[in-house]
């Protein structure tokens, strides 16, 4: 079960980013219907431009040859509600459920673009752990999650704690051990 529902017109979870994406012909088959796995990958892309905004190093600064660290899902869901087509605009908004010192949980809401606002049409939710492996065949093992994350996941939810618009009992809260 998800945490925020299909009633919910508006996730009542800490916002932490959301991204635009244009959907091409390739994403699409040949009578225009947007493939649904794209939504899973386009959850990952917000996923990852949140964390590479907060240290660039994680990606950058690996030598995969001895170290290679990532994210690796637990669990993964994507609900669609809604068709999308090429040159539709959708825009993915990522929200934090839950975390811990080796990971986390992240729900994420996608919305058809237009004119006249924005339509639900696709949910889902990522369980992730953060791992470590001593090469790129080495297998990976738990770790805890770069304090630089960390501080980032926590600026966004004091951000969103401090928010007149998203008022948040302390009780909500009580899943975030770190």
């Amino acid at each position: 079960q998800l945490a925020c529902p299909l009633a919910v017109t508006h996730c009542d979870k800490p916002f932490l980013r959301s991204y635009d994406v244009d959907v091409g012909l390739a994403d699409s088959n040949f009578i225009a219907n947007t493939y649904f796995a794209n939504y899973v990958h386009w959850f990952r892309r917000v996923r990852d431009r949140f964390f590479y905004d907060l240290d660039p190093s994680i990606i950058r600064d690996v030598d995969v040859r001895y170290e290679v660290q990532e994210f690796v899902p637990t669990h993964i869901a994507a609900i669609h509600l809604k068709e999308s087509a090429p040159f539709d605009k959708i825009r993915v908004k990522m929200y934090l459920l839950s975390v811990t010192d080796i990971g986390l949980s992240l729900y994420f809401e996608s919305y058809l673009v237009t004119a006249h606002g924005e339509e639900k049409n696709c949910y889902g939710r990522q369980d992730l752990v953060w791992t470590t492996r001593d090469s790129m065949v080495g297998k990976p093992h738990t770790s805890k999650l770069p304090a630089k994350f960390v501080d980032g996941i926590m600026a966004k939810v004091d951000e969103y704690k401090r928010s007149s618009h998203a008022p948040i009992a302390t009780s909500a809260l009580s899943s975030l051990v770190l």
